[in-house]
């Protein structure tokens, strides 16, 4: 009964929704031009199994695990879930077997059919439809600034 809406909401994701989180990011300040929401990958331990434990083994926390990608709005809403995918998975992974990227590309349009973004952690790939943080190395004064206004 939920599950269309907890992959995407047409109703509450609405394009002049969608403008409202984005000038709401933008309103503090944040120097994320055109992202509306933020998405990030979840894990959650599981009993060590059986059989075929090295599919679910996350090597990064060392523990047997699911994982869920989720993507929250401004308002503390989650406004996309899926999974569960396998412990071993990397959030970038679970953002392209989770189906969302056309749907950003179709649905997520702010003012004048500009397309909006998501902010991802570093795990994310920057692309037209996902902003990250700046890799620390060589990294200019205005690229650290960005990251840690956005880390906030």
């Amino acid at each position: 009964r939920w599950r269309q809406r907890l992959f995407w909401d047409p109703i509450r994701l609405n394009p002049e929704k969608l403008e409202d989180f984005h000038l709401a990011i933008r309103r503090q300040n944040a120097p994320c031009l055109s992202s509306f929401a933020f998405i990030d990958g979840t894990i959650r331990a599981v009993c060590h199994p059986i059989e075929g434990q090295e599919r679910i083994y996350n090597g990064h926390k060392h523990v047997h695990a699911m994982k869920y990608q989720s993507v929250a709005t401004p308002d503390g809403i989650i406004v996309h879930l899926s999974g569960p995918y396998a412990g071993n998975r990397h959030d970038s992974r679970l953002f392209e077997m989770s189906g969302l990227a056309p749907i950003l590309w179709t649905h997520a349009k702010g003012d004048q059919n500009c397309q909006l973004t998501l902010y991802g952690d570093p795990a994310y790939t920057v692309s037209d439809i996902m902003q990250r943080p700046f890799h620390t190395a060589g990294i200019s004064h205005e690229e650290k600034l960005y990251n840690e206004h956005m880390s906030k």
